[in-house]
């Protein structure tokens, strides 16, 4: 092995070492952040996950039901929304894509969840700015490496959108406590 090729090899190793120690870090954030969430008041949570805190602030609400044993939540910003003052749809297909995948994550039994492989989504109702968004996610079934999970958004009472989508798990995130 040539001098530089060693030395690219090394830096390889400590940047993977580096990812594998931050993602463990971010893993025990993210399973004390569940831990912590209140059944009554909403709690920012996904801050440090970079799209995440673009795209939000995302709240998360504990709930009593082990099939969905997280809501997330967003408001709607001016941001968020198109000309005409709807809510983009890609706003609400982001929002379903990480509500599907955190909180199937977390009825799996996983402390976070693997690369989406497939969603489908459905536009149904307007959001608007100011509205509050929230989501309403279960998951249909598990394999040995993958969930299939369907939800919704709704504010106010109507569905703006639903989704079905396919997820691998992550297996080096299994929660062992």
């Amino acid at each position: 092995m040539l001098l530089g090729e060693r030395v690219r090899s090394e830096q390889i190793d400590q940047g993977l070492k580096l990812r594998w120690i931050m993602g463990n870090a971010m893993m025990e954030n993210h399973a004390h952040r569940r831990a912590s969430l209140s059944i009554e008041q909403w709690t920012e949570i996904l801050h440090e996950d970079p799209f995440s805190s673009m795209l939000g602030p995302i709240q998360g609400k504990a709930t009593k039901d082990p099939d969905e044993p997280i809501r997330l939540g967003m408001k709607i910003e001016k941001r968020h929304c198109n000309a005409q003052g709807i809510c983009h749809g890609g706003t609400l297909l982001a929002f379903l894509d990480t509500a599907l995948g955190y909180v199937g994550a977390a009825a799996s039994g996983l402390d976070l969840g693997g690369p989406t492989i497939s969603i489908t989504a459905n536009f149904v109702c307007p959001a608007r700015e100011g509205d509050w968004i929230e989501s309403r996610v279960k998951v249909e079934k598990k394999s040995r490496s993958m969930m299939f999970v369907q939800g919704k958004v709704i504010s106010g009472g109507e569905t703006n959108a639903f989704a079905s989508a396919v997820y691998k798990k992550n297996f080096s995130t299994k929660v062992t406590s």
